[in-house]
């Protein structure tokens, strides 16, 4: 009987794929594509249910100088480690997650926002505890007051140190669109206000303190608010480091279905997912598509449970209409002036991206 792999959906990590037996697509070339990248600070932005969050988590475990003595237990038989060209286990990394940030009220969203601010610290005394950070000075204080105390007792505290932090956020638009159609009244601006002093205090110490910064998010329109860096994510060296090509999705089918016993084959499989879920192009250039990792996932598992291969659009069509109120959502009540600008900048992207989505949730739809 043929070997199959568990399916990661839909609650998986980075170490999950340190077990051979669940399917893994190896995405760690990304690692030296983004060392190689003239760029600092970059912002690598992509849909939900893109990976996002797993490459972070990869960057994290490659580059924490506490992973060390883990690292070819964790990499050992990926590419990355195979090209042996990316200093590994480097830096003092703190992680932000700010995927997890919701709320109601401006109020709820402010304080949901420094829980993760104080979450990613605690995590990071966990495994440095030589930094004296006292919480007790800045739980009354906003999310800039925090981080800009926190990476000074951290120069303090470890000022012989050559090499510095690297900061990584997670998701740091999620916040956003819990305002989205709300009016722009005093109560928003000051919670803005705040997050934004968060960004500021970050972009402050990036010369003393903090040797990079990577950021994922969703949409790239929150960057007009922060003017935190640069906007990398439609270079085309980076079109696939989420989401699946035709021959890896293929690869997964492999992995994770018995398609003799379906009277099917992988690369049938894959046709039909690419047709259903593909057409997402993240590059100027336009000359590849990548295909919703998430999504496929999903009706793969549905296809374990069910031992049938179901209409791929009926297994997300929940899926499709949280995407179509976002994007309703989006168009109608974002600040204008914000939009506006976001539109002149990316229109060829735009169209190639509705396009997609328009094959995929049927244009009536849109």
């Amino acid at each position: 009987m043929k070997q199959i792999s568990k399916n990661p959906y839909p609650n998986y990590s980075f170490e999950d794929f340190m077990n051979d037996k669940v399917a893994f697509i190896d995405k760690t070339e990304f690692i030296q594509t983004l060392y190689d990248l003239d760029s600092p600070y970059p912002i690598l932005v992509r849909p939900h249910g893109f990976g996002k969050s797993l490459f972070i988590q990869m960057l994290y475990y490659y580059h924490d100088e506490y992973y060390k003595d883990r690292y070819d237990d964790i990499f050992k038989g990926t590419r990355i480690h195979e090209l042996n060209s990316v200093p590994h286990n480097f830096y003092h990394v703190i992680k932000f997650d700010f995927s997890k940030v919701n709320g109601t009220t401006c109020k709820e969203i402010l304080t949901n926002f420094n829980s993760c601010v104080f979450e990613a610290i605690d995590d990071f005394l966990r495994r440095y505890p030589k930094v004296k950070f006292k919480r007790e000075h800045y739980e009354n204080l906003g999310p800039g007051s925090v981080i800009g105390g926190f990476l000074t007792q951290y120069a303090l505290d470890y000022h012989c140190r050559e090499h510095k932090v690297y900061v990584m956020i997670d998701g740091y638009d999620a916040f956003l669109e819990q305002f989205l159609g709300k009016e722009l009244d005093a109560e928003f601006k000051n919670a803005l206000s705040y997050i934004i002093s968060f960004y500021a205090s970050l972009k402050s110490l990036t010369c003393d303190m903090i040797a990079k910064i990577f950021i994922t998010g969703c949409i790239s329109i929150g960057l007009d608010y922060f003017n935190i860096t640069s906007n990398d994510f439609f270079l085309d060296d980076f079109n696939e480091y989420c989401g699946f090509n035709k021959h890896e999705l293929k690869t997964l089918v492999d992995k994770l279905i018995d398609t003799q016993a379906l009277n099917t084959s992988a690369s049938a499989i894959a046709d039909n997912l690419s047709l259903a879920y593909g057409g997402y192009s993240f590059s100027y250039k336009g000359n590849r598509t990548v295909i919703n990792p998430s999504f496929c996932l999903k009706y793969l598992q549905m296809v374990r449970d069910t031992n049938s291969l179901p209409d791929p659009k009926e297994v997300i069509s929940k899926d499709l209409g949280n995407t179509t109120s976002f994007l309703r959502t989006l168009l109608n009540d974002f600040p204008k002036a914000i939009m506006q600008h976001f539109l002149e900048r990316h229109e060829k992207w735009i169209l190639r991206t509705i396009g997609a989505l328009s094959r995929i949730i049927g244009a009536s739809k849109v």
